[in-house]
């Protein structure tokens, strides 16, 4: 069976046998979660800042099927599967972006049959204050972000201090690491200038009884 989450904010939740984190919003800055209609497009808004969202769109761009079922009711922010464009591809997961209501939403699709939504804002894309969303499973840590048009790659700092440039690809940046050494940051430079985000920091012993509960269930 497949598992679906929407994630826009701080939660923690068990999909199939892993667990799972999430974290989008900056504090005073929650977005919009009412359940309502799939958007019919994304708006001239949304789509001038991330264009992945205006170009046409082909058969690869179409979410796994186990995924898809899931977007064919109501969602909280109107996000529309159907609309939705591929990002990038690694070698365990497809990547997708699709519009909702103000938001840009991340569709990551583990071929484990799990999927997670990390929706972003629009504005706080422009204004470069979208912190990137934080996925654990067990001691792997993943972490996502939405750039506007013009970013190609982002920097990362990680905890034991070293840094990199990670690509961009559709507007969106995707940073695989493990628990013992974390990003801790992410910056770049902007159509408005510098940013530079804090990441949500994944504790080992908040979630430990979870991971041993899921270890149970396996």
């Amino acid at each position: 069976m497949a598992h679906k989450k929407v994630i826009a904010a701080v939660v923690a939740v068990t999909a199939g046998a892993a667990v799972s984190v999430a974290a989008v919003a900056q504090p005073g800055e929650q977005p919009r979660v009412s359940v309502q209609a799939p958007v019919a497009a994304a708006d001239k808004g949304l789509a001038a800042t991330i264009s992945i969202l205006d170009r046409p769109r082909t058969a690869a761009d179409n979410l796994p099927d186990s995924t898809a079922k899931g977007f064919s009711q109501a969602q909280p922010g109107g996000v529309n599967g159907s609309l939705a464009r591929k990002a990038f591809s690694t070698a365990t997961t497809d990547v997708f972006v699709a519009p909702g209501d103000g938001f840009a939403c991340i569709i990551t699709t583990p071929r484990d049959g799990t999927s997670f939504t990390e929706c972003q804002p629009v504005e706080s894309v422009k204004a470069g204050t979208n912190r990137p969303a934080t996925n654990v499973e067990y001691d792997r840590v993943t972490n996502v972000g939405l750039v506007p048009d013009g970013v190609d790659s982002v920097e990362v700092t990680f905890a034991d201090g070293t840094q990199r440039q990670q690509p961009v690809a559709g507007n969106v940046y995707m940073i695989e690491t493990t628990v013992g050494n974390q990003a801790t940051a992410v910056a770049y430079d902007g159509p408005n200038g510098r940013v530079e985000l804090e990441t949500i920091q994944h504790d080992p012993e908040r979630f430990k009884n979870l991971r041993d509960v899921a270890e149970l269930r396996k």
